[in-house]
């Protein structure tokens, strides 16, 4: 079942809006649109027009990622959802639904890549008084 992809730089849905997982519960890590959200970024600040500041954040969050996903594929990590152990693409797509939507758990649950999707984003979650970074 096609949920959504990223043709040409376009978040496409196979699904209507009210029947995308976490469109229903916006607290269950699960979100299309943030998900296919952060494939667009990748695609867009990596594949097609180049940013080294988003690059060398991400270059970051890539080294984080990297033990990670040793973690999920191994079943040490059960935060994240298998998924995100396809690649890192799945897993940043993955890691973007649980920081907008469970960004407490995500904190407290992997630390290190949580600060730096802060980076990435620019937005603390977690923090509802001030979320927005500079």
């Amino acid at each position: 079942l096609l949920m959504g992809l990223i043709v040409g730089g376009q978040a496409l849905f196979g699904m209507s809006p009210e029947r995308r997982p976490g469109y229903v519960d916006l607290t269950d890590g699960l979100n299309t649109g943030l998900h296919e959200m952060a494939h667009a970024l990748i695609n867009n600040f990596i594949r097609e027009n180049f940013s080294f500041k988003f690059y060398d954040s991400y270059e970051v969050w890539e080294e984080i990622a990297d033990s990670e996903i040793i973690k999920i594929r191994h079943k040490e990590n059960k935060f994240l959802r298998p998924y995100a152990g396809t690649n890192t693409d799945e897993l940043f797509a993955v890691a973007a639904e649980a920081f907008f939507e469970i960004p407490q758990e995500f904190e407290k649950q992997m630390p290190a890549m949580y600060e730096q999707l802060k980076v990435l984003f620019k937005q603390d979650p977690s923090n509802k008084a001030e979320p927005i970074l500079n």
